[in-house]
């Protein structure tokens, strides 16, 4: 993250491979930047990291306003919006749209994302000003992105107001970023995952997929997201690949990391562990089976590795968790909350079926 911000440029782009001797610039990666604070002080709680980045945050933020037209949508610039690798008749080079990403849902979405993000960070540190200007703005572009892009007649978001192309990524922006109701999400959600004719979330971006199924609580559509991994054990693949095979794009790459997120979500998700202060000196453990009934791992973390076993059978569930003597928690199962004490717990809870 300190390097990203070493290199961001005069217009507030972050280059995307730094350091570099050439200029390598995604502005949606630059917008990946202010999401990566997020994610770091939630982890952390660390406000005094959010105050190292504010300026940052700030500046490329009013670079990337430059590049919104009059719809509140995004317009072309000299660099490329990198989405995905999408596959298929549209594949567009990393865009959906074939079009340098003029007018682009996704892309305007992704914005969104990260003025919500920087909202919340400025919001922590107390600067209220900033937070409600981006939180405004947010709400601006949210709203225009449905009334120019949602579809009434098959109740999905095209990814550009014309209509003529339908992508996952759009989809999964607007959950995530609340731009269609929460009331709506869920169905909006098994479209989603259902409509084959929706251009195709490759490995990368389903980790914007996973994170829409847990916003939405779903986590019995996990299985139906992991699909194409399963595919990979199938071609005896031992590492992940960087993109979908075929025969116009081979994958570039077979060891890939932007492809691993499951191994975040395995744990973070289904076994729903996650630090609440100061990245894992305490933690919740709040599991979401799924379809699963029983989950064994072991998560490393920086305060010490968590250990556990879960067992559910309809309202019960058996656990043992062993926590590192640097961590404290609590174990949530249905609205009953247990605390952890260090060391090795074992609990069974048994909660009324309502």
């Amino acid at each position: 993250m300190r390097q990203f911000d070493h290199s961001r440029d005069s217009d507030g782009n972050i280059l995307g491979a730094y350091p570099l001797r050439s200029t390598f610039i995604y502005p949606t990666y630059s917008l990946v930047w202010v999401d990566m604070i997020a994610d770091y002080y939630n982890v952390s709680g660390d406000k005094e990291f959010i105050h190292t980045y504010k300026d940052g945050i700030v500046n490329t933020l009013a670079g990337f306003e430059k590049n919104m037209n009059e719809l509140n949508l995004v317009n072309k610039t000299p660099y490329r919006y990198f989405i995905d690798w999408y596959t298929g008749p549209n594949n567009g080079s990393g865009t959906a749209t074939k079009n340098d990403g003029e007018n682009s849902a996704v892309v305007s979405l992704h914005y969104v994302h990260a003025l919500q993000n920087a909202a919340m960070l400025f919001k922590e540190i107390g600067n209220d000003l900033t937070s409600l200007v981006y939180q405004n703005r947010a709400e601006e572009i949210k709203k225009s992105v449905y009334d120019l892009c949602f579809d009434m007649e098959t109740n999905i978001f095209a990814e550009r107001p014309d209509k003529t192309i339908y992508d996952q990524h759009t989809n999964i922006m607007t959950i995530l970023t609340d731009a269609i109701h929460e009331s709506e999400q869920r169905a909006l959600l098994d479209k989603i995952l259902n409509d084959k004719d929706l251009l195709q979330a490759t490995y990368y971006y389903r980790f914007y997929l996973f994170e829409a199924i847990k916003k939405v609580g779903a986590p019995e559509l996990f299985d139906v997201a992991l699909r194409p991994w399963e595919k990979m054990i199938e071609d005896n693949m031992t590492t992940t690949l960087e993109r979908f095979e075929s025969i116009e794009k081979p994958t570039r790459s077979e060891v890939h990391p932007w492809s691993a997120s499951p191994a975040y979500f395995y744990f973070n998700y289904l076994a729903g562990i996650q630090s609440v202060k100061n990245d894992f000196e305490e933690v919740r453990i709040a599991p979401a089976f799924g379809k699963l009934k029983t989950m064994v791992g072991l998560l490393p973390t920086s305060k010490g590795t968590i250990e556990f076993k879960l067992n559910r059978t309809k309202n019960k569930l058996s656990a043992e968790i062993t926590l590192p003597n640097t961590m404290a928690g609590n174990l949530s199962w249905q609205g009953t909350e247990i605390p952890l004490k260090k060391g090795k717990n074992v609990y069974g809870i048994k909660n009324e079926i309502k």
